[in-house]
This record gives structure tokens, C-alpha cells and sequence, in this order.
């Protein structure tokens, strides 16, 4: 990933949700492939980390009894 995404340790700031339009996030992309396409940069993350996420999500928003099904 380039600069600044290109840490190799990341965090999430899970209890401070908000709302956000589709239309103003940004993708970062690494130029443009032979037909004048971008090219983006995707990261993934496993399965684990994303369940983790979800509980600290739900623990900052004082949800954190309904956890214990993830």
C-alpha cells in the first residue's frame, strides 16, 4: 500500500462510529493499467480480526453483552 497506509501494523478506533456517504470515501490507487483503468489497492483482513473488530464496535456502543455470539 502506498504512504500513509503503508504501516505494517494498523488499528481500528471502534468506539467512535459515524456515518459516512459512499460517495465521499476515498480508494487509494497505484496508477492506471494498459487501458487507462485505475488500478486500487485492496486490502483484506481475516476473518478473526473482522470479529474482533465487530465486538469492539458493538462494546463502544454499550453493546457488549450481545458479543458473546460472535
Amino acid at each position: 500500500m502506498p504512504k500513509p497506509y503503508s504501516a505494517s501494523c494498523m488499528w481500528v478506533k471502534a468506539d467512535m462510529i459515524c456515518t459516512v456517504s459512499f460517495d465521499r470515501l476515498f480508494v487509494p490507487h497505484e496508477g492506471k493499467d494498459r487501458q487507462g483503468k485505475r488500478s486500487y489497492h485492496v486490502r483484506h483482513i481475516s476473518d478473526e480480526d473482522l470479529r474482533r473488530v465487530q465486538v469492539c464496535v458493538l462494546n463502544g456502543m454499550g453493546l457488549s453483552r450481545l458479543t458473546s455470539g460472535l
